[in-house]
């Protein structure tokens, strides 16, 4: 069994250095950490993402029922959609 044990640290190990990079939320963490964006209106951006962009920004990760947001790309999403370029 031991053995075992420690076929699965370096997977483990991975999954906390990709959560450690990633600054990942749930629709309403989100919201209430950016109240200029309200719940239902991420909700909407969510439900059309095939259609707005954003489905192709990698914004937004699907894990079973849960969504999250990537939120680094979720503004360089709002930014390239409001035409501002980015920050050389």
């Amino acid at each position: 069994m031991l053995s075992n044990k420690r076929q699965h640290e370096p997977l483990e190990a991975t999954k906390r250095h990709v959560m450690a990079t990633r600054n990942l939320q749930t629709v309403r963490q989100f919201a209430e950490a950016n109240p200029a964006f309200s719940e239902a209106g991420i909700r909407w951006q969510i439900f059309n993402e095939k259609h707005n962009g954003l489905a192709e920004s990698g914004a937004i990760l699907r894990r079973g029922r849960r969504v999250y947001i990537d939120v680094d790309r979720y503004f360089a999403w709002l930014d390239q959609s409001n035409g501002v370029q980015a920050a050389a």
